[in-house]
């Protein structure tokens, strides 16, 4: 889903045509902003449609800068060489073994593809408990570093109140 490029994006640059799957968003966001436009007396955004969906030849030369592109082509061919030549070589038509090659490549694609977003939104959930655990270690780290400080201060005092007692005291024969 591409967007013009005068159309700011939320964060106020104009968005990049050629990363739109970096970017898309679910309806549910879009009509809650379109509903929040309308609250705040500005045009509601226009629903993006298919029929709006404008493919262009410079889409295909950056499809490679999508997360997980190349792993879901490579299990594709894989796949798809895999099924064409087991067709062919059991006695299948070569047009009926590429038909099927075809089928298998954009299966195993997507399939592939799929595999890996899910690896990686798990493996960002590790990121961010990491994260956390680490945040929450270095919290816990300053406290006990701070408390030393202040046990070591309350220490110092401690000890000059005790010398200037001493002090104090000192001229006193008996």
């Amino acid at each position: 889903m591409t967007t013009p490029p005068s159309d700011p994006s939320p964060g106020g640059q104009p968005e990049d045509p050629s990363k739109t799957w970096l970017s898309a968003s679910s309806s549910s966001q879009s009509q809650s902003q379109s509903d929040q436009n309308a609250a705040q007396g500005q045009q509601p955004k226009k629903r993006s449609t298919l029929s709006d969906l404008e493919i262009k030849p410079k889409d295909f030369l950056t499809v490679h800068q999508a997360p997980c592109a190349r792993q879901g082509f490579m299990t594709g061919i894989a796949g798809g060489v895999g099924m064409l030549g087991i067709r062919f070589i059991a006695g299948s038509p070569a047009m009926k073994a590429a038909n099927w090659g075809v089928g298998t490549f954009v299966g195993a694609s997507v399939l592939g593809w799929e595999y890996c977003r899910f690896q990686r939104r798990k493996e960002f959930e590790k990121m961010k408990r990491v994260v956390e655990v680490y945040d929450h270690r270095q919290a816990e780290v300053a406290l006990e570093k701070k408390m030393k400080m202040e046990e070591e201060q309350a220490r110092k005092r401690l000890e000059e109140k005790e010398a200037a007692k001493r002090r104090g005291t000192s001229w006193k024969f008996w």
